[in-house]
């Protein structure tokens, strides 16, 4: 049985949003997510019994220069969140020589701003004959209302891949054994603010098949995030990788 998973796709920052007004929703939704509250989370995870039975829990992670910059904090937390959800279901990193066995790519960013468009129809009272428009002498009218709503995806995908060593072009596309895709669409680019979230989700769902894309709540007072969130950065123990082999 072989893998035929999609790859990680690059961080999709093509622009610039331009919407002005989305900031002070940002900042609105940024404070909710600190305080505590609800968010959908779209989550699509793929696992091959054949290929993931019996690899064992250690796992090397492989970092690519070209998707980001791994000397920074933003990547080191990131990282951080990764390794700690990974951890939560008993997984380690390798110590420098040991033979891993299994790899872990990941990836996360945003995508830029899109715009929704939908038409509703909404019920509006009209007075006719000078009675009162709620009474019987009123008429209901139904009329279309357009509403506007700009949104952005934050993402995190997770993927185990079979050993191979790194350093060799012939092992640079390792077979995948399971991959998840963790995301939220809302208003605001807050993303440093939803990896813990995220990152819950993909712990939640490794080892699983979803069978497509499945929504998921929850809580930002959940004990599994406030597990990830109590890491640290993580600086990369691993050697970068030479190609962009997860792409």
């Amino acid at each position: 049985m072989s893998a035929t998973l999609q790859p990680l796709p690059s961080p999709p920052f093509s622009r610039r949003p331009r919407f002005v007004a989305v900031l002070g929703i940002a900042t609105w939704l940024a404070l909710a997510v600190a305080a505590g509250g609800v968010l959908e989370v779209k989550v699509d995870s793929v696992f091959l019994p054949a290929l993931a039975a019996h690899r064992g829990f250690s796992y090397r992670v492989r970092h690519f220069a070209e998707l980001h910059d791994l000397q920074s904090l933003h990547y080191q937390e990131a990282l951080g969140f990764v390794c700690t959800a990974l951890s939560g279901l008993g997984m380690f990193e390798a110590p420098p020589g040991v033979r891993p066995d299994f790899l872990v790519d990941f990836n996360y960013g945003m995508t830029p701003f899109a715009l929704h468009r939908t038409i509703e129809i909404l019920p509006v009272a009209r007075q006719t004959g000078g009675g009162d428009p709620w009474g019987a002498a009123g008429m209901t009218a139904f009329i279309p209302v357009e509403r506007t709503r700009v949104t952005c995806t934050k993402y995190l995908i997770v993927i185990g891949r079979e050993y191979a060593d790194v350093d060799r072009a012939s092992d640079s596309s390792p077979r995948a054994l399971w991959r998840v895709e963790a995301s939220i669409e809302d208003e605001t680019r807050m993303l440093r603010s939803y990896l813990p979230v995220l990152a819950a989700a993909v712990m939640g769902h490794i080892g699983t098949d979803s069978h497509g894309p499945t929504k998921i709540r929850l809580s930002t007072s959940d004990a599994e995030i406030a597990f990830i969130r109590a890491t640290g950065v993580r600086t990369p123990r691993s050697t970068p990788g030479k190609q962009l082999a997860a792409r």
